[in-house]
């Protein structure tokens, strides 16, 4: 393919791909290629701090992910009496429960791995301490949906730019000296 960058063991990357994914961090974080490519570079360049914040983000993006799931599930099931539900030879009633606690662990998963390995300050902290110990499902998606927010903007300043500067480099859009 002509034009394209060859980046690591992934297979070439189109001049396109490089255009979109140099214009805005969302675009390289929407794109399971480009994240790879993204954790393939800053593992390369020993960017700790950098492959920290992609795994968490990537981390938030799948509890999110789950968690609106099982919101919908769970307003599905909520249709349905108690009653219902305890006669139920389906288990529904069981289900709701593991995933609430399914949920509730991950949440506390991504909780820890901020504590050891995000450099987030008090206050990112605290929201996050605090919403889990709300155990209130909406509370906790909006303070891992806004710690996921605040791992991106970090990113930029922890290897994105710098991932930007080689793709462009590689297509020649970008000297040496730049």
């Amino acid at each position: 393919m002509a034009g394209c960058l060859s980046c690591g063991g992934g297979g070439n990357i189109s001049p396109e791909s490089v255009r979109r994914w140099t214009e805005k961090l969302s675009n390289v974080l929407l794109s399971s290629i480009a994240r790879q490519k993204l954790h393939d570079y800053l593992e390369s360049r020993d960017l700790e701090q950098g492959q920290r914040l992609l795994e968490f983000w990537e981390k938030c993006n799948t509890f999110l992910i789950q968690a609106e799931k099982s919101k919908h599930l769970n307003l599905e099931w909520s249709r349905d009496t108690p009653e219902k539900r305890a006669r139920s030879p389906t288990g529904l009633g069981s289900i709701q429960r593991h995933c609430k606690t399914t949920l509730k662990q991950e949440a506390q998963f991504i909780l820890k791995f901020a504590d050891s390995d995000i450099n987030f300050d008090q206050a990112q902290m605290q929201a996050l301490y605090t919403a889990i110990e709300s155990e209130d499902n909406h509370t906790i998606m909006r303070a891992i949906s806004e710690a996921k927010q605040k791992s991106a903007e970090m990113l930029e300043e922890e290897g994105y730019h710098e991932f930007c500067r080689y793709l462009l480099k590689g297509q020649g859009l970008l000297k040496e000296g730049d």
